[in-house]
């Protein structure tokens, strides 16, 4: 009950207004920092990443490997273990992560939020392949029991190729859901990335078949490959913090 002075009601505060408001102003200015600044870093590492893969190979070029820098692996584009795997696969992560929130933060369309999450988890599942490199286990297995070579040399693009056919369809609806200039940016990055890890290694495959893995031409496609992978992953990030500032889809709590 109101305390009163003077026969007139007098209103009590309300914390927890002011917190809730607080709250809000919390949610908006502290996660929206971070955001914002994540497009420069992650635009910053990947051209980082990048051009150290691409003057690892001008230094072997030029001096070899028998110097005590050796082949200088961890900065390698086409290697295991390595910066760029690592790379690849965090923004990989961090993409995962944005998806679930977007997803988590849609309320009106459950089936556009039920994509979202679906993304979020294949997202997972392409950063752990990208470190563990679960795909290349497929590669002498499909070619010595399909007998492929050229082209198809790296034979995991088979089955790699159906999936990727598979989910485009699958996520066709959901990109004409949403507004255009986000949807076109998706489609850009995705195009992009399976660019590069499906169209290049094609032919990646054919240049160690014919002409071996130290070759000039499949360094280059190696570098190539690996540039479009990144590059596309990073429009695609990119896009998702765009979306989540504009449309504050970040505020978790006060979505609900």
């Amino acid at each position: 009950m109101a305390r009163t002075t003077l026969g007139q009601p007098q209103a009590r505060p309300q914390p927890a207004a002011r917190l809730g408001s607080a709250a809000n102003v919390a949610e908006s200015a502290i996660p929206a920092l971070p955001l914002a600044a994540a497009k420069p870093i992650v635009v910053c590492a990947t051209a980082t990443v990048l051009l150290l893969g691409v003057a690892r190979e001008l230094v072997i070029a030029r001096i070899g490997t028998g110097t005590w820098l050796k082949d200088l692996r961890p900065i390698s584009l086409d290697s295991e273990h390595c910066l760029a795997a690592w790379y690849e696969s965090s923004l990989m992560l961090a993409a995962a992560v944005l998806l679930f929130v977007i997803g988590s933060g849609e309320r009106r369309r459950r089936d556009r939020r039920h994509h979202w999450l679906a993304l979020a988890l294949l997202f997972v599942a392409l950063s752990i392949d990208e470190s563990v490199s679960l795909h290349e286990v497929l590669i002498e297995p499909l070619r010595g029991a399909l007998g492929t070579g050229g082209f198809l040399y790296f034979a995991w693009v088979l089955p790699g190729s159906l999936v990727v056919l598979v989910c485009g369809l699958a996520f066709v609806p959901f990109l004409l859901s949403l507004p255009r200039p986000l949807a076109a940016r998706i489609a850009a990055g995705g195009a992009l990335f399976v660019g590069g890890a499906l169209g290049m290694e094609l032919v990646g495959g054919y240049l160690v078949a014919t002409q071996g893995w130290r070759s000039t031409g499949y360094i280059a496609a190696a570098i190539v490959e690996e540039g479009l992978e990144l590059i596309g992953l990073t429009v695609f990030f990119n896009a998702l913090v765009d979306h989540l500032l504009a449309g504050r889809q970040y505020r978790l709590l006060s979505a609900g």
